[in-house]
């Protein structure tokens, strides 16, 4: 068993830069502007580590900053009570605007976009301003800019403009005395060193960081012969591992490890860290233990060499254990087939691979994965006297993915019902046999449905379309799968009652006469274009279809045939029938030649 202690201590963030885009007034206009606040600065080593400020001194930074640019018409709204979706407001010569602070420090995730697509249509509906500005200290990429430029449909007319960790830099650059505010003593001690020549004592520059870990790492690997710290950083920040020097280390000086854990009873995710715990002592595994449940975590070693280089102190903080893997014997091919409780239903075999065998006191867990990797496979094999197997089955985040690589994890797990049965083999051996008792907790069919239905368009457009990352309207999924069924040569039901065309002035009297009272078919060729994580798709080929219509509004057509203006006609199905989205008859002679684009 490995184990990785994560001590609290200062995180980092991506740091890059971005251009903001300026608010500026006329030429020969003096008022102040947004433009001036994202003009050039004198450079300046003195500027703050972002990522380190809480979300209330972050934004206090920012109202200083905008103040001190901008005047006292800049107003700040104490959130407190709400903010009414404006943190800080300015009525500008040009119009009110509304100024957001997020205290995001990597890429938006879906729920960061939430929480601002969410403040900018509040902003709108209460205030009505001209400009929205978004202030966050990570650096927007283009396709997160492209991403808020996109929120136009919620704010129309409202420029939106997101300013990231450059303005900031920018604006705090040379402002010795804010940052001063900021930091306290800790900044005035690294001034005073700077004019006593001690940067390297306190670091001011990243060659003296780099020369001074050089150094501390050798006098570090020193103080034991057994034994030494390995320092990297982790999804969580800094970590450090124990490693031994040679492999007689654990013989000779060995160590043990005596972690003290409180689980409330009440607090349901105690309950479930705690049974993974046990689990990953039983068979071996990993578990990650919030410091907020670590009580002590002592480490005696036989030696007083590693017990100095250990340290005294318990390390209560954040914790991962984690087993440590068996490759010998590894990879093994596998393969697993579902044996379906009902007549109705084929066989399924979906192909995996495990790569790593963990043990613990009480049995081994086998750790693999189908082809595309988005399927965990866990077989779990206790000895309690007797060997009893388990299977754990866990689909991972299929978002960026290659829809044709997912697709058979995602039709097999679909398929997957009460009474079925999973066999694992390799080869001819057989190394379980296992009975499924639940269906899968989620409805995979829509997802499968989706998967599917972008695997059909990749195909038609001869290139990869990877499963989308952002969230998708019902509307856009119910498009792509019409589109994906009129591909495969189905007739997709589409959802209209009726479809309008317009009548060129004066041309009322030809259109009647080209229009049978009877009805008849319609048949309209098209093309349908999607945008997918900013990238579009075109796809040609397509007609929409109705196998019989009428004009609907023939009547009031005919009675203002001499009007001068645009007429509307209306067609709608008859015979209880619908609207169908179907392949192009010209799209079937071609075979997919030539008609698809992407873009």
């Amino acid at each position: 068993m490995g184990c990785k202690v994560y001590p609290s201590g200062r995180r980092g963030g991506p740091v890059g830069d971005v251009r903001s885009p300026p608010i500026s007034a006329t030429e020969d206009d003096n008022r102040p502007s947004l433009g001036n606040a994202v003009g050039a600065l004198p450079q300046t080593e003195a500027v703050l580590e972002w990522n380190d400020l809480d979300p209330h001194r972050l934004e206090r930074v920012v109202q200083m900053l905008l103040r001190d640019e901008l005047g006292d018409s800049v107003t700040a709204i104490d959130g407190a009570g709400g903010d009414e979706a404006q943190d800080m407001r300015w009525d500008s010569p040009d119009g009110l605007v509304i100024f957001e602070v997020k205290s995001f420090c990597g890429r938006l995730v879906t729920s960061q976009r939430r929480q601002v697509k969410r403040s900018l249509a509040r902003a709108v509906n209460l205030h009505a301003p001209t400009r929205w500005v978004l202030i966050t200290r990570s650096v927007p990429t283009p396709k997160e800019l492209a991403w808020l430029t996109g929120l136009i449909d919620i704010a129309p007319g409202v420029a939106l403009e997101w300013w990231g960790r450059d303005w900031l830099d920018r604006r705090i650059a040379g402002r010795h005395d804010l940052i001063s505010y900021i930091e306290g003593e800790t900044y005035g001690l690294l001034e005073r060193a700077r004019q006593f020549n001690m940067e390297q004592a306190v670091l001011a520059s990243g060659d003296d960081l780099s020369q001074r870990l050089d150094a501390l790492l050798e006098r570090g690997d020193e103080i034991s012969p057994y034994w030494r710290w390995e320092f990297s950083s982790g999804p969580r920040g800094r970590m450090r591992t124990l490693m031994p020097r040679h492999p007689e280390a654990p013989v000779d000086d060995p160590i043990s490890i005596t972690p003290t854990f409180y689980f409330p009873a009440d607090d349901p995710e105690a309950r479930d860290i705690a049974d993974r715990l046990r689990e990953t002592l039983e068979v071996g595994g990993e578990v990650a233990i919030p410091g907020r449940y670590v009580s002590r975590f002592d480490v005696v070693a036989a030696s007083e060499a590693t017990q100095r280089l250990l340290g005294d102190d318990d390390r209560a903080g954040d914790l991962e254990l984690l087993s440590i893997p068996v490759t010998q014997g590894f990879p093994l091919q596998a393969s697993l087939t579902l044996q379906p409780s009902t007549a109705d239903r084929p066989a399924v075999t979906l192909p995996v691979t495990f790569t790593r065998r963990v043990g613990g006191s009480h049995g081994s867990t086998m750790l693999g994965a189908d082809a595309s990797d988005a399927l965990a496979v866990r077989l779990v094999l206790r000895e309690d006297g007797t060997v009893r197997g388990q299977l754990h089955v866990t689909l991972r985040s299929v978002a960026g993915r290659r829809p044709h690589e997912v697709l058979p994890a995602l039709q097999f797990l679909a398929t997957l019902q009460p009474g079925d049965r999973l066999t694992l083999c390799a080869g001819p051996a057989e190394l379980g046999g296992f009975q499924a008792d639940t269906t899968w907790p989620d409805d995979l069919g829509p997802l499968c449905r989706l998967v599917g239905a972008l695997v059909a368009l990749q195909r038609h457009l001869r290139t990869l379309i990877p499963i989308p990352t952002e969230e998708l309207s019902q509307d856009v999924v119910r498009d792509l799968l019409s589109v994906a069924d009129a591909l495969s040569g189905e007739r997709a039901q589409l959802p209209y009652t009726a479809l309008s065309a317009k009548v060129v002035p004066g041309g009322v009297p030809r259109f009647l006469a080209s229009i049978a009272e009877a009805g008849g078919a319609l048949y309209i060729t098209h093309s349908a274009e999607f945008v997918l994580d900013g990238r579009s798709y075109t796809v040609s080929g397509l007609a929409t279809y109705a196998p019989r219509i009428r004009l609907a509004n023939r009547a009031e057509l005919a009675a203002n045939r001499n009007s001068p203006g645009e007429q509307v006609a209306w067609f709608e199905p008859v015979d209880d029938e619908h609207w169908y989205l179907i392949r192009s008859v010209l799209e079937h002679a071609a075979a997919d030649d030539g008609f698809a684009s992407a873009g």
